[in-house]
């Protein structure tokens, strides 16, 4: 996997979130956005150590907390809602792109809201929202699962691999954001 843009190079990439296409306002600081295992641990009877066996991913719940100081930003944010907004009448409702060089350089790039936050008074003009995902990912059909050996001591645990398909997809976000950056700073 490719790693994400760095936030000194590209600090304007870490501010935001672009959500289904979607350039969110204001300031976007992302949290939780870490990739959890599944391990199942089966300890010894009458005895220390265990024996852990690994059972893939969990799904991530990141989560995302906004920040907002301007009339233009308040009226972004009412408009990015709808985005969002979930129809229980619509026949098929779909996970949302999600691109922020945190979540995709942890594998992270499709979730669904799990409600809409309320904007709050933070004070001395900001108003703030903290919205909070949960990972889309259906499971794959080859089971990940293994019991792991011992460590090797090497630097490079995957000899060296890129991550493939994953590393065309960021790739493309990168460019996107780019564009995207470019297009906001136009007067």
């Amino acid at each position: 996997m490719t790693a994400p843009p760095n936030p000194w190079d590209y600090p304007e990439a870490w501010d935001y979130i672009l959500l289904g296409g979607n350039l969110s306002p204001g300031i976007a600081v992302v949290t939780n956005g870490g990739k959890p295992y599944k391990w199942d641990v089966k300890e010894g009877p009458g005895t220390d150590g265990a024996s852990t066996t690994f059972r893939g991913s969990r799904l991530a719940e990141p989560g995302v907390t906004f920040t907002i100081w301007t009339r233009e930003q308040f009226d972004e944010w009412y408009r990015f809602v709808e985005v969002f907004r979930m129809d229980p009448n619509k026949k098929t409702l779909a996970a949302l792109d999600i691109v922020h060089p945190a979540l995709n350089g942890n594998g992270i790039g499709s979730v669904v809201p799990k409600g809409i936050p309320q904007l709050e008074n933070a004070g001395g003009g900001k108003w703030t929202a903290t919205l909070e995902f949960q990972e889309y990912g259906p499971p794959p059909k080859k089971k990940a699962s293994g019991n792991p050996k011992g460590s090797k001591g090497g630097a490079n645990s995957n000899g060296g691999k890129a991550g493939g398909a994953q590393d065309d997809a960021l790739t493309e976000q990168e460019k996107e954001i780019q564009r995207l950056l470019a297009e906001a700073r136009k007067p």
